[in-house]
């Protein structure tokens, strides 16, 4: 087991934030690892608690990483380049102000396509666009999106990125 601490080896609270690489179980205390032991407890000395959230399970000896979100990565268009974090179940892109997705495109409708999450997916919808929608130089109405897929909206490209 496993016990997160400060530089003094104060434990810390669930769900404290770290960085940087958890140590070695299988050489805990050893020169190669920031672990040692206290009160028969593996325990891991950091120096800062920052940016990463540890969850009830890690993997010891791997770099903790935060979860990434979906995102819509536009790589050409108006206001390209640009990273859009897909942070709600439902979001429109279009040029309207109530658009969650803003683009000044003239070939962009007010509200041209709409992108769901579905479970664990991402699928997007055509919301009767006057350009349409093309997915990977195919126009679709609907699909299920995959990590890497290009979306094209007149002149506006996204690349679809999967969270994880």
């Amino acid at each position: 087991m496993w016990t997160l601490c400060n530089a003094d080896g104060v434990e810390a609270s669930p769900g404290a934030r770290t960085r940087g690489i958890i140590g070695d179980p299988a050489n805990p205390g050893g020169t190669d690892s920031p672990a040692s032991r206290k009160n028969g407890k593996h325990v891991l000395k950091i120096g800062r608690l920052t940016e990463t959230t540890l969850s009830q399970s890690f993997h010891p000896g791997r770099h903790v990483r935060p979860k990434k979100k979906a995102e819509l990565e536009q790589v050409e268009g108006p206001g390209a380049p640009a990273r859009h974090i897909l942070a709600k179940d439902e979001v429109v892109v279009g040029r309207s102000r109530e658009a969650d997705v803003q683009i000044e495109s003239e070939m962009m409708s007010r509200k041209h396509m709409l992108v769901r999450r579905v479970g664990p997916e991402f699928e997007y919808e055509d919301l009767d666009s006057k350009f349409g929608v093309y997915l990977n130089s195919v126009k679709a109405f609907a699909a299920v999106l995959r990590d890497g897929d290009v979306l094209q909206l007149g002149k506006v490209v996204f690349i679809f990125h999967e969270g994880g």
